[in-house]
């Protein structure tokens, strides 16, 4: 979880185990690459990776208007690209984001 305010920070981290990962394989999509032990408990993202990923959905957010539901891929040398955005349905009736404030 990260803050809304200017100066972004880290609020909360939940690490859940992931016994394998996905990778690209060649031309043929993807594949699943099973984790070693010591690996399983890392952090999908760095710290950089989610304040900058926060930034782009509340850029986003501001231009629709609205809270998000993003799409996005890292490339192997660290770029952000956003695959697509449409409007994020929290299922609740009366709450206009899931985002913490």
């Amino acid at each position: 979880m990260v803050s809304r305010e200017a100066s972004r920070r880290i609020l909360e981290q939940r690490i859940a185990r992931k016994p394998a990962r996905l990778t690209s394989a060649d031309t043929r999509g993807l594949t699943e690459v099973p984790l070693e032990a010591d690996e399983q408990l890392q952090p999908a993202l760095r710290e950089k990776e989610a304040l900058e990923l926060a930034e782009i959905g509340l850029v986003i957010e501001r231009y629709f208007g609205s809270p998000q539901d993003i799409e996005w891929v890292i490339d192997p040398d660290g770029q952000i690209f956003v695959l697509q955005a449409r409007m994020l349905h929290t299922g609740r009736a009366g709450l206009r984001s899931a985002a913490p404030t």
